[in-house]
């Protein structure tokens, strides 16, 4: 029986169902009046960070937040967390546009954002920057919504002074990016943030995500109609685009993260994880018919066509022909597709962990599909093999750009016959976590029989940090991390693309 989709209506009412459900259980989309001045905490007689003259919080002076924030949780987890947050208003804005673009243009205020550009990440480390997807949640809105010129318009200043500050502060000579956190904890051989004296880090996802940001704010200034700017941006994704190539794997068909020692010799972190499936993120389709208000970039976009190809789409992609090897990665049930989604690492690594001597001290990372046997960010996170809701759906609006600018969808994997089906399979698999299956289960309930069996707990859906790759049991916090609501804009998404789901329940 077809549950979600059929017809707007119902795919409109399931999705304002399931908020309405988090709402009732108390899950998400808690709304924190939310206080912090850097300066005050600084100086408070119970902290200490004031008397150390390099505490990095030093230059976040400017910081003076007062204001109503979206929060994971009010209990836990009552901070600012800025990928987090960015996660979540796209899923807000399918029900509250008002409030979401709100809090999107809130990080972009003075009282928020550095005179550097840089947006503050999360409490006691506001200059350690995660993802930047900022540009992303902006873009996902503008559309999701009523494409609000206006509200463009008033974030892409500051999305430009954040992009040049990235340029500024991460990039490398070789035009690589380095020396972020960038969100995912443990998911590195080794903390990225402790590394062995005389090497730093060259890294295959924070270059992938701006590549990403390049490509949102090339999108920005076309409809904006910034000519200029529509050119400084195709530049400087072509570049990091071809940085990105330093990167790759031509063996190994993949992208690492590598070591580089202080005479400029690399050496690769062969970890098979998101980590080398970032870049993929970086993939947008243009229509070449709409660009009559950017006729400097129009000129240039079209030459990027093949001359065999009379598309009027242009599909680019950080990634190149590297799409390929990738795909057959992403969606192999062997590597990274799970029965509930795109694994954090791959399933390869269950029986060869990966491995790395260094300075005489000894890595390891093998595939965990639950909860981290590593004490690397004090054991509550782990993404060495578990399901990430975030994760999979930038990963499944990259196939589906995929699917529309590629010219010849023909492609083959493991199980699949082509991008169509690969896309609509990825999202019957991670909607198939929270619904009632044949054996009148939900999967992200475990096996506790108080769960499954009663049903103020079974009917009303909760949203766990992550997911256990095999059961897709959930696994962290139950009552934090909104972001895991973004299956709502993946069935939201289901429904704009036409995708069949189908499922026993009818809930």
């Amino acid at each position: 029986m077809n549950v979600f989709v059929n017809g707007w209506r119902k795919l409109t009412s399931f999705i304002k169902q399931l908020v309405q459900r988090a709402a009732f259980a108390g899950l998400n989309w808690n709304k924190l009046a939310y206080r912090f001045e850097v300066e005050e905490w600084l100086a408070t007689a119970t902290s200490d960070h004031g008397a150390m003259p390099d505490h990095p919080d030093k230059n976040w002076g400017h910081l003076r937040a007062n204001d109503l924030v979206s929060i994971p949780d009010r209990w836990e987890f009552p901070i600012l967390a800025t990928w987090d947050l960015d996660v979540q208003i796209v899923t807000l804005g399918l029900v509250d546009p008002a409030f979401a673009k709100a809090q999107a243009l809130l990080l972009l205020n003075e009282r928020y954002q550095h005179p550097n550009g840089a947006i503050p990440a999360t409490e006691g480390a506001w200059a350690n920057p995660h993802p930047p997807i900022h540009g992303w949640a902006i873009w996902q809105i503008y559309h999701l919504c009523d494409q609000d010129d206006a509200f463009l318009a008033a974030a892409y200043p500051s999305l430009k002074r954040h992009f040049s500050w990235w340029l500024r502060e991460h990039r490398q000579p070789d035009g690589l990016f380095s020396g972020c956190f960038m969100g995912m904890d443990n998911i590195s051989l080794l903390d990225r943030q402790k590394l062995p004296k005389g090497y730093r880090l060259v890294q295959a996802d924070a270059t992938g995500w701006l590549a990403q940001y390049s490509l949102m704010l090339l999108k920005m200034a076309i409809v904006l109609g910034n000519d200029e700017d529509a050119c400084h941006f195709l530049d400087e994704f072509l570049a990091i685009r071809k940085a990105l190539n330093t990167l790759w794997d031509a063996k190994d068909r993949f992208f690492y993260d590598a070591l580089v020692d202080e005479k400029d010799r690399y050496t690769s972190l062969k970890v098979r994880s998101l980590v080398g499936l970032v870049p993929l993120l970086a993939t947008t389709v243009i229509d070449l018919t709409n660009l009559s208000e950017v006729p400097k970039v129009a000129a240039r976009l079209k030459k990027l066509n093949q001359p065999a190809e009379q598309s009027e789409q242009l599909l680019l992609t950080a990634v190149g022909q590297h799409w390929k090897p990738l795909i057959n990665a992403l969606f192999d049930e062997t590597e990274f597709l799970s029965p509930y989604g795109i694994r954090s690492v791959s399933l390869v690594h269950a029986e060869h962990p990966a491995q790395l001597t260094l300075e005489q001290e000894q890595y390891e990372l093998s595939y965990e599909p639950g909860e981290a046997s590593d004490r690397m960010f004090g054991g509550n996170s782990n993404w060495r093999g578990p399901i990430w809701l975030p994760l999979n759906q930038l990963l499944l609006e990259a196939v589906h750009n995929l699917q529309s600018g590629v010219q010849q969808q023909a492609w083959h994997s493991n199980e699949f016959a082509n991008l169509t089906e690969a896309r609509d399979s990825l999202i019957q698999r991670l909607v198939g976590i929270f619904v009632v299956n044949e054996q009148g289960q939900r999967p992200y309930l475990g096996n506790q029989a108080l769960f499954q069996q009663t049903s103020i707990w079974h009917e009303h859906p909760w949203f766990h940090e992550y997911f256990h790759a095999e059961t897709g049991k959930g696994l962290g916090a139950s009552h934090q991390h909104g972001w895991t609501a973004s299956i709502a804009a993946i069935i939201h998404c289901a429904g704009l693309w036409k995708v069949e789901l189908n499922s026993p329940s009818t809930a």
